[in-house]
């Protein structure tokens, strides 16, 4: 008996569903659990160590920390499943979900402890495994973007612990299981309908992918969607706090889209693949965030739009 031939078995059917169902508990326990059960697990793989041991926050952004707390009006309780931790590289980081028992960890990235170009570690710093040399006018450009104020670090703060007080967790653990089973369903219906079972195998691997490739664009776009909402609404909520956080977002991804520029000219040839000529990472099909550009105009904007209030007082 061909393997096709077993798979129309009673023995074979239940096999496959039997897989389907394992398979889609797999997808849901990948995107969930990491955010809840195995969140600490998750953070001491993207915490930043010192002789192995976490590094912890400077006072000063612990006090900065504690600002964002306060401007947010975070709750007592979210306090204490809400914990900051310094993470390797420049982009603030964070998982978990205030609506968990689990709570949310929130990465602050490197830089974020630099107040001066000078006070940069340099030897810290390598671009394609190699010393930068500093003396490029696109290597300085990059030591200037990783200096940010007060106000943008509040901002970049503020964002991750926002983007943390929603269902994201949940929805997509639901909507990843949900399209799981929906493919099985249609290649088990393709399998019915056009007898695949006992056709050449290159068609049935031909159809499963059309199929794939449906359901896989479904789940990309809606969890971009989805992660897009998110994202604006944590600009508005932050932008609606006060005039610095305005200032603050400005000032973030102004500098992020320097630093982004910088590494494209750094990287060289897998510097265009990665960012585009205005600082946004680069994309083929998905938009999975707002362009940083976007988010930019967004709060300068609101910035002209606060000067011109300040001007007709």
């Amino acid at each position: 008996m061909s393997s096709s031939s077993w798979f129309l078995s009673p023995n074979g059917r239940k096999f496959a569903k039997g897989a389907a169902v394992v398979v889609s508990c797999g997808l849901f326990s990948a995107q969930f659990f990491p955010h809840t059960i195995l969140l600490e697990h998750y953070y001491k793989l993207v915490a930043m160590r010192r002789l192995d041991e976490p590094v912890p926050l400077t006072s000063h952004l612990q006090k900065l920390w504690n600002q964002v707390l306060d401007d947010l009006d975070v709750s007592p309780f979210h306090r204490t499943i809400l914990r900051p931790f310094m993470v390797f590289g420049y982009e603030p980081w964070h998982a978990g979900s205030l609506r968990s028992r689990f709570g949310a960890m929130i990465g602050i990235p490197t830089n974020f402890v630099y107040d001066n170009v000078s006070s940069i570690d340099k030897d810290a710093i390598v671009v394609n495994n190699e010393p930068v040399e500093w003396f490029r006018p696109d290597a300085k450009q990059l030591l200037e973007s990783l200096v940010l104020s007060d106000d943008a670090k509040k901002y970049a703060i503020g964002r991750e612990i926002i983007m943390t007080d929603n269902k994201f967790i949940y929805t997509e653990a639901i909507a990843v299981t949900g399209i799981a089973a929906a493919y099985y369903a249609s290649t088990f219906k393709a399998n019915e309908i056009l007898g695949l079972l006992k056709k050449p195998r290159s068609l049935r691997f031909f159809v499963y992918s059309v199929i794939g490739a449906f359901y896989w664009g479904l789940w990309a776009m809606q969890r971009d969607v989805l992660t897009r909402h998110f994202e604006y609404v944590s600009d508005k909520k932050l932008s609606e706090l006060n005039e610095n956080y305005v200032k603050g977002g400005l000032e973030f991804y102004s500098k992020t889209l320097q630093r982004n520029m910088a590494l494209r000219s750094l990287l060289g040839d897998k510097g265009n693949k990665v960012y585009t000529l205005k600082g946004n990472e680069s994309s083929f099909f998905r938009e999975k965030h707002i362009p940083n550009t976007q988010r930019k105009y967004f709060f300068e904007d609101l910035c002209k739009k606060l000067e011109s209030n300040v001007e007709n007082l």
